[in-house]
């Protein structure tokens, strides 16, 4: 999953997150984070990939 990549309501909380923090203690489970660089993809999808994490927060109502 991605936890970047969630759409919910406010308030409802995001079922990976919670997975995360009920097993981040079990030994024998591990979570990766990766990042821009490590996207092994068409070039087109890594320049749209780095757009999106180079983009400034857009306010409400804009």
């Amino acid at each position: 999953g991605d936890i970047t990549q969630i759409d919910l309501r406010p308030g409802e909380q995001s079922g990976l997150k919670h997975a995360m923090n009920i097993l981040q203690d079990i030994k024998g489970i591990s979570f990766s984070w990766f990042k821009s660089k490590d996207v092994v993809r068409h070039s087109l999808v890594q320049k749209i990939v780095d757009a999106y994490d180079n983009q400034k927060p857009v306010q409400k109502g804009e």
